[in-house]
């Protein structure tokens, strides 16, 4: 945590306390204080840098790796890379979009290929082929790379949606359902639909959002926020159960 993060934390406490002994009155101001951008600042903290926890673990096991560690690997070190260069643009003022389309995409493309692993059924993947020409006609026409892609970032969240139901339920018909839980793949599943059942909302209405709700979005983004750090856990959980450590 950063020194100005500490002096910031240390401010805001101060004036939780200071708060908390005025007469119920000044209870709007309370109110006020927990939707601050200081608290708004610690979710968007801990989506950035809970993706260490797996990326830790898979480098740590390099050796043993396999094509779908090595897959995990990289998610994880391009969602560390965005994050980080989506802190660098904010800071200037500069629009961020660009690299959130991207990095969607990415992540996406990613996620599926290791899906590939228990999915075999053609017609997904012609579905595949189908939404990667969609996401370019998004980027380059529907939309453009300065504007958040809504349409694809929609239909790859649905789509990623429904194939992690699909995984989970060949799964369970594989599997003994008590067992469930120890498999690898029963965790990677959970975690993206979590994140993606989760933001589709958010990722089909995003431009409305920014549009006529401008000065609750950040606060709307949260939820994202706390998504993708569940997902980061359980993707640790996923690493956890191939290493068996």
């Amino acid at each position: 945590m950063s020194p100005r993060l500490v002096r910031q934390c240390v401010r805001e406490s101060r004036k939780l306390v200071i708060l908390l002994l005025l007469p119920p009155g000044r209870v709007q101001r309370l109110k006020k204080l927990v939707k601050s951008e200081f608290y708004i600042t610690i979710v968007r903290y801990l989506s950035i840098y809970s993706v260490l926890l797996p990326l830790a673990n898979l480098l740590y096991h390099k050796a043993r790796s396999t094509r779908v560690t090595n897959l995990m690997l990289t998610l994880c070190a391009v969602s560390l890379f965005s994050d980080l260069l989506l802190q660098i643009l904010a800071s200037r003022s500069l629009n961020n979009f660009p690299v959130i389309n991207i990095f969607l995409f990415a992540q996406f493309a990613i996620l599926f290929s290791i899906f590939a692993e228990k999915e075999k059924s053609k017609f997904i993947f012609v579905l595949f082929i189908f939404l990667i020409l969609f996401n370019a006609v998004d980027f380059l026409i529907l939309h453009s790379p300065g504007t958040f892609n809504s349409y694809s970032a929609y239909s790859n969240g649905l789509f990623m949606t429904v194939l992690s139901l699909r995984g989970m339920h060949g799964l369970i018909k594989e599997m003994n359902s008590k067992k469930i839980q120890s498999l690898p793949f029963f965790w990677l599943f959970f975690g993206v639909l979590l994140y993606y059942a989760g933001t589709i909302f958010l990722f089909l209405f995003n431009n409305y959002l920014v549009e006529y709700f401008s000065t609750s979005y950040a606060s709307i983004w949260v939820l994202h926020n706390l998504l993708n750090t569940s997902k980061n856990l359980l993707f640790f959980v996923t690493t956890w159960k191939i290493f068996g450590t």
